[in-house]
């Protein structure tokens, strides 16, 4: 039956697997380099299954997230002394599906093991669940003249977010060997839940050649190379990779994921051009239009800049609002400034398409904007876009700005936020400009719009302060980049991305009161819907000594996060934190409207790009071997990773699915009365199904588990 399927292999893993990790993971080795990253040119490491359990952190408010140490960047150089290559523009999906996980998966408990050629061997977990919840995870990765597309499938047991089960897939490489040249240089894009990736790719010495590519990392053969290759490019994997635009010369852009879970097939690309058009389609040839910014119906902006924004929401202020809602960055039309400030907002219909008379434009006041938090008032005069010149229209990310449909204020229905991040001296200092600010807007069902300053650090007008908790003391505020890091050109502010509730994360330098030095932090702005405002709350931080510092969950070694990119020499760096890096769903498909914003549930999964360091020899010094003027001769191991950071919820605390109250351990009248209040307030706690609903089939499986007892 079923069901009990589902009981027994919920148990079992319970059982069998109370300690497992895996990208925390060091070399068997013990000498430092070449570590046990991956090896993008061999055939065993294109795809590897692997656990990897959260880490349990607090943030400057005392918010309890796990972070996991999700996928290393692959070693591509070999003997080139480097742990492996850097990353750039990286994303997750907007969307998560449920589903059922039937694979093997390595584990281990202990330093050494791991899925590497330099690792030794893992156990094999054999993991069998009816209810899941999938979403994925994408970056590209760059060194010399090599450029590769990385991802992750993720599954968690719909009970417990504090597990990830991970497909990690090498979905396409420019060359086919060390040093060969490449044949394209590759752009992230973005991924659905299904493990669609989409990506852009020029041709190498042909650069104005544009091409827009799927691969299905899910039907990615094992142990086979992906190489693509050619002007009008093709891949060696045909059977998994999708074609989608090739051979023209018209420049477009990063492109977007329209999800398989709202536009069936295997989901369909979006993407800008420089004709001001929007691409769309499953398939070559693809559609264009232009009504995402012009059209009859609605205010009309004059061009589009940089990426695509998505969310699977949709907003019932729109005429029509479609099945998914997009987002933008424009130069607005009369009656506004004409300036690359706007954020352009569209609904799309099932096929794709942009909806002309579903179509907002947010355009920020040209002289002053309010922070409703604390009356601040910035002086936003020159205040444009910095996020989308140089190498971004190319390389990534995803996108300058993001747009979301939370729980709303009224009960009409949810109210759509957006955001965008702007210099204030635009006009003097082009894209390198310091000073930041972030502007958010909220419009409701019935047409009221508000704006917001979410965030700013400024020279001359002041920087926003960081919180100890909601409404709570300063412990420190934000700073330009250059105040920060002497020498370092802006800008200084990542995009914004806005997660389930409506907060919004983003990456910025910052000092504490208690500290002589400056960091780099990840940030979620907590949104109060009461009065529009937002809270500033530190989550991570980065540094040399000072970063974020924790041990593995399994590997035992500690490790500390030493970098996260915001600039490059002359703009926003690709492997800066982008408006696709948050899910737009809460942690483990719960229905936002039944949490507050602060409660860490709102996060159904944030990547960010770091640098991290083990510290192998366990001195405590965290020394990286390959750092400049550093200390060659370390054991310590350094790699460019993508992290997760996620909610630390998990339903099954107790020896079965059924021991949900204290005292764990046994099961007795406390966890049926906890199952019974939970059943009656609609908590999750009671949803033994993960289907959302709270119905007899939940009454059975618990009494099924409670029946069986602890083992």
């Amino acid at each position: 039956m079923k069901i009990t399927k589902n009981i027994m292999a919920l148990l079992m893993v319970a059982g069998a697997a109370a300690s497992v990790c895996a990208q925390d993971s060091v070399s068997s080795l013990g000498t430092g380099l070449p570590g046990d990253g991956p090896d993008a040119f061999a055939a065993a490491d294109q795809i590897d299954n692997y656990i990897v359990d959260l880490v349990p952190f607090s943030t400057s408010w005392g918010t309890r997230f796990g972070l996991g140490h999700l996928h290393k960047s692959p070693n591509v150089d070999g003997p080139m002394g480097f742990f492996g290559s850097l990353i750039s523009a990286q994303a997750i999906s907007a969307d998560t599906i449920m589903t059922s996980l039937d694979d093997d998966f390595a584990f281990w408990d202990t330093a050494g093991p791991g899925v590497g050629a330099n690792n030794s061997a893992p156990t094999t977990l054999s993991i069998d669940l009816d209810r899941v919840v999938q979403q994925s995870a994408i970056f590209s990765g760059f060194s010399n003249d090599n450029n590769t597309i990385n991802g992750s499938v993720i599954w968690m047991n719909c009970r417990d977010a504090t597990r990830l089960y991970v497909k990690r897939v090498l979905g396409a490489n420019n060359e086919s060997a060390i040093g060969v040249g490449g044949a394209a240089q590759l752009g992230v894009g973005a991924i659905d839940a299904d493990g669609n990736a989409y990506y852009r790719a020029d041709a190498g010495s042909s650069p104005s050649i544009n091409n827009l590519i799927r691969t299905r990392l899910c039907d990615r053969a094992d142990a086979t190379f992906n190489v693509l290759t050619g002007g009008s490019v093709t891949a060696s994997d045909a059977a998994s990779t999708d074609i989608l635009l090739t051979g023209t010369t018209t420049t477009h852009s990063i492109p977007q994921a329209m999800p398989e879970s709202i536009f069936g097939g295997s989901g369909l690309v979006a993407a800008p051009n420089f004709s001001s058009q929007f691409v769309f389609g499953g398939a070559s040839p693809l559609s264009t239009s232009t009504d995402h910014l012009f059209g009859a119906g609605a205010a009309s902006a004059v061009d589009q800049r940089g990426g695509l924004a998505l969310t699977p929401n949709t907003f019932a202020g729109f005429a029509t609002p479609g099945v998914a809602t997009m987002a933008n960055l424009a130069k607005g039309g009369a009656p506004l400034s004409g300036e690359t400030e706007t954020i352009n907002v569209f609904a799309v219909d099932a096929s794709g398409a942009p909806i002309a008379a579903s179509r907002r434009l947010y355009d920020p006041s040209n002289t002053t904007i309010t922070d409703n938090s604390n009356s601040f008032v910035l002086n936003t005069t020159n205040g444009l876009s910095v996020h989308h010149y140089s190498q971004t229209a190319f390389l990534g990310g995803s996108a300058q700005v993001d747009v979301q449909v939370v729980p709303g204020t009224t009960m009409a229905g949810g109210d759509l936020i957006a955001a965008v991040t702007l210099a204030e001296n635009q006009s003097s200092r082009f894209d390198q400009d310091p000073d930041n600010y972030i502007v958010a807007f909220r419009e409701t069902p019935g047409g009221v719009v508000q704006e917001t300053l979410v965030a700013y650090a400024s020279f001359v007008q002041g920087n926003k302060e960081i919180l100890n908790g909601a409404g709570g003391t300063a412990i420190g505020e934000l700073l330009p980049i250059d105040v920060a890091f002497a020498g370092q050109t802006g800008p200084s502010f990542s995009a914004p991305s806005i997660d389930s509730a409506g907060n919004v994360w983003f990456v910025a330098p910052f000092q504490l009161d208690a500290e002589d030095d400056a960091d780099v932090g990840l940030f979620r702005a907590v949104y109060d819907p009461t009065d529009f405002s937002y809270d500033l709350e530190l989550v991570i931080r980065a540094g040399f000594g000072t970063g974020t510092t924790l041990t593995g969950a399994n590997s035992g070694v500690p490790f500390q996060i030493q970098f996260i990119s915001i600039s490059d020499s002359n703009s926003i760096s690709s492997g800066a934190f982008w408006s696709s890096n948050v899910s737009n769903a809460a942690a483990l498909g719960q229905d936002p409207a039944n949490l507050s914003p602060a409660d860490p549930n709102t996060n159904g999964g944030v990547v960010v790009s770091v640098d991290i360091v083990y510290d192998v020899d366990g001195d405590g010094d965290f020394e990286d071997p390959t750092a400049g003027g550093g200390n060659a001769s370390s054991l310590d191991e350094s790699y460019n990773s993508l992290i997760y950071i996620g909610a630390m919820t998990n339903y099954e605390p107790g020896c079965n699915p059924a021991d949900i109250a204290a005292p764990f351990g046994a099961l007795d009248v406390g966890d049926t009365t906890a199952f019974l209040q939970a059943f009656g307030a609609q908590n999750p706690l009671a949803d033994f199904n993960c289907d959302g609903m709270f119905d007899i089939a939940d009454n059975v499986l618990f009494l099924q588990a409670f029946g069986a007892g602890c083992p």
